[in-house]
This record gives C-alpha cells, structure tokens and sequence, in this order.
C-alpha cells in the first residue's frame, strides 16, 4: 500500500505543468524519472540511465478514485483521469491492462507509444485533441475508435495491429496520415478520408485484407509506396486528385478512375511517375447561361464537340481576340477560353474512357505583343497587377492576391497593365461576337448613359453578341432599334 502511495505521490508531480510523462524520447531534461528493483518500492532519479530504470511507471488504472500500480500490464480496470491533463507523453500507458480508456477533454495531444498494446476494448479520444503520435494505440483490440473533428495529424503505426476495427472516419481537418498509421488492420473495411488530407504515409493501409473500395479526396498531394499494399480485396479506387505517387501503390490491380471537379479545387501532380492506369476521367465544372471560362485540361476529353473552344489570336487597344479551335485541334495541357455549345446554365461533364493519358505539364498557348496566356493545373497566386483573369462578364479583368485555380488559365501583360480589357470571339466563318454575357446586361442599367446614334463610335454588338450593321460615319444605321448594346468593350444605351 505504501508503494502505492507512493507512486500517487510521484504521479502528481509528473502532470506538473499538466502533462503525464513516461520515456525518454519525449521527456525534457532534468525531469524526475523513476525506477523499481525486483520487490522494491519505486523510487525518484534525475538519471535516465539509472539501473532498473522503468520507463512503465505509469501504466495506470483510476478506479473508485484509487490509484492503482502496474507493472508489465498485471490488474485490470477503467482508466480515467482527474485534473487538466493537456499531453498524455510517450509510452505512458504502455501495455496497460485495462477494459476502456477514456481520456479527459483538455487533452489535446496524445504521444508516441502512449497506449501502445493496452487491452482496451474501447477508446474515447476528447474532442480537443489534435495529434496522435507514432504507436499511439499500436496493438490496442478495440472494435470501436471515433477521431476527434480538432485532430490534423496521424502518426506513423498510430493504429497499426488493431485488428478488431472495421471502420474509420479521417476528420476534414487532418492533413497528414503517417506511415503504417492503419497497416495489418485486417478487417477494416470501410474508411472516409477528410476533404483536407494532403498525405497518405508508405504503407498507411496496408494488409488492411477487407477493404474492398477507396475514394482519395482532391486535396491530397502525395500517396507514399505501398500504401495500400497486400490489400487483396481492393477492387475499386475513385482519385478525387491526381497525386505525386510512390512504388507498388496497389498489389490487387484495382480499377482506378479519375473524377476531378472544379469544387474540390484538385491537385494535379507534376509527374506521372509511378502513376496507376486510369480507366476513365471525367472533369466537371459549372458554368453560367452564356458565360466564358478558361480551361486547360490534364487530358483529353471524348465529348469535346459539346464545347467551344478558343486561342489567343490577336491583341489591341485593350481588346483581346480568340478564335475558335476546331475539336480536332484541342490538346490537354493547352489553355483556352471555352463555353458551353448551346449556352445553357449547365454542368460541364468532360469524359474520356482509357487507358487514359494524363497531362501533368502545361504548354504556353500563345504570345501576341505584351499578353501572354498560361495555363494551370495546379493553383497559382496572382502575385501582382501584370495578372488578368477571365469574369463570367466577358472581360479580362486585372488582379492581385487571387488564386487561379487548377485546370483554368491567366493572363499577363508585363509591359502594360490596363484595369480591364474587352474580349472578342471569332468563329470559324470569320465572323466575330463580343465574350460579354448578354444575358445579364439585360438586368443592369447602362454604364455610359445613353448616346445618340451620331455619338456611336467603335464597333457595336447587340445583346446577342453578334455585331450590329454602322453607318458610313460610324454611328448606328437607321434600320437598327435604339436599346442596349456594347460598343468598344462598355455598355451603352442608344436612342
């Protein structure tokens, strides 16, 4: 009884400065450290090479409020904790014999090794909690562990051997899942990664035998080798992103398909190293009735008839021109400006079926005098006011601190940088239209007043966007209905 005293005693001086401490790899130096010989009571050390060092000390159980001691796991119990413990340190509960672990809400981190091999059946991880270390449940046999939605790091074989899970759900905010963190999980079958996850560690699930599907979300930038190695059942894998990829990613041949949206803002890896054959891709964006956007695809879709598409072909007086591309000409990793075929509000779907070549390089499209246009398949900063971008608008419209996202494109223009500048399309008959959207000048009023029709001056286009007939000086003809038209890249009302 006198031992156990004793280590209460020496307990709370551990969670001084609210931390539990038990090894060396985490402990700061001079911190007290403990040690027992065969029968002996435990005793104090600022020696962490002392003979019979225990680094064990705490393997724990609070039970009816009595502390109780164990050494090499012997006793059973439910381990809890009083007070404002913040860190659980490494190896603290080691090999702990007991039924559950409920660990109290001001924890927010828990060490390397810290419930390594304990018998819990259950685990509760509070909802403060942002980090598991390495090993932090190595081994443990519950059925049952819920991660916290504060959690944003997964250590390496954090959740290795335990072997009674069958499910488990990545919070959004984690970023990175450590190497081996779910290896030799044998009946997890079912797993949710979270929309921020950036990394998936070398063998992070493999021999997970049960999993028979996986969805990789678009935020992820790197699967590391063998992640899902030895998993047998795995048929099915939906890449949301196309990632930096390492060595024998799958054993099991799975069917890869890529679906990239404009939402997710996806990554797309800069080699196609190591890479798995993709089946299908498909890429989905929305646009607006009657509105431009900028494209630069990292294949080639099937359905690119259902698109029009258009280059860089000739730049002036703040007016820059695109041509139409025919569909036979467009190439991924090229960018352009695109609609819709038929200019309705919808769903851009591009599909091509495989084996399908990606493109993780892109190509500029062209230089006309000081413009330039680049395109982007992965996210870009517009760093200073020499960037444009491309508005539903119709214009190029100058910008700084915005980002491109990926599979769009941008412009620059070094040597002189206007606030805006006037899109117009030529079609494959020579005939050229405005790229300002039509449809939602109807509901605004008019910018420039409104002008006579000997005041008209520059080229005009209805609200069709197709041009309107001038007479020999240059205003309006007779025969054309006073109303709203774009005249020289502004809007204006003409009587």
């Amino acid at each position: 009884m006198k031992a156990i005293k004793k280590l209460f005693l020496l307990c709370l001086l551990c969670t001084t400065g609210m931390t539990v401490w038990a090894d060396d790899e985490v402990c700061p130096n001079n911190q007290i450290w403990y040690y027992t010989a065969a029968d002996e009571p435990l005793a104090e050390t600022t020696d962490q090479n002392a003979t019979g060092i225990h680094t064990n000390a705490f393997n724990v159980t609070l039970k009816s409020h009595e502390l109780v001691y164990y050494h090499d796991g012997i006793g059973k119990g439910i381990l809890t904790f009083d007070g404002d413990v913040t860190t659980i340190g490494a190896y603290a509960f080691r090999s702990c014999n007991v039924l559950h672990i409920d660990l109290p809400a001001s924890v927010t981190t828990i060490g390397c090794g810290a419930f390594n091999g304990c018998k819990a059946s259950t685990v509760v991880i509070p909802d403060a909690v942002t980090a598991i270390g390495d090993e932090a449940f190595y081994g443990c046999p519950a059925t049952s562990i819920i991660l916290p939605e504060a959690l944003t790091s997964i250590g390496k074989n954090a959740f290795q051997n335990c072997n009674n899970i069958k499910s488990i759900v990545i919070p959004d905010a984690v970023t990175e899942i450590g190497d081996y963190a779910f290896s030799y999980c044998t009946v997890l079958e079912d797993i949710t990664l979270g929309k921020s996850l950036k990394t998936i560690g070398a063998y992070a699930f493999g021999v997970c035998r049960k999993l028979a599907s996986i969805t990789i979300p678009g935020s992820v930038t790197s699967i590391g080798k063998d992640a899902f190695q030895i998993c047998s059942k795995l048929k099915k894998v939906t890449l949301h992103s196309f990632p930096e990829f390492g060595t024998s990613i799958f054993s099991s041949s799975p069917t890869v398909t890529l679906e990239l949206s404009d939402a997710e803002h996806p990554y797309i890896a800069a080699t196609t190293a190591n890479a798995p054959t993709i089946k299908s891709a498909k890429y989905t964006r929305t646009l607006g009735e009657g509105e431009l956007g900028t494209i630069t695809l990292p294949f080639l879709p099937d359905n690119l008839s259902d698109y029009t598409f258009f280059r860089l072909y000739d730049a002036y007086d703040d007016t820059l021109v695109f041509s139409v591309v025919e569909s036979k000409n467009v190439m991924a990793g090229v960018p352009y400006l695109y609609k819709n075929a038929d200019d309705a509000n919808i769903s851009t779907a591009m599909t091509a079926n495989g084996p399908v070549a990606i493109t993780v390089e892109t190509s500029d499209l062209r230089k006309i005098g000081d413009w330039q246009m680049y395109g982007t398949l992965r996210s870009v900063e517009a760093s200073d006011n020499s960037f444009f971008v491309v508005e539903g608008d119709g214009f190029v419209n100058a910008t700084t601190g915005t980002q491109v996202n990926p599979m769009h494109a941008y412009l620059t223009n070094t040597a002189y940088a206007p606030a805006k500048a006037f899109i117009k399309l030529v079609d494959d008959g020579g005939n050229d239209y405005t790229g300002i959207d039509a449809a939602k000048l109807q509901s605004e009023l008019c910018s420039q007043g409104a002008g006579s029709r000997e005041q008209v001056a520059g080229t005009a286009y209805d609200l069709s966007g197709r041009k309107v007939q001038l007479g020999q000086s240059g205003q309006l003809a007779p025969s054309v209905p006073s109303g709203l038209y774009i005249i020289g890249g502004k809007k204006v009302m003409v009587r």
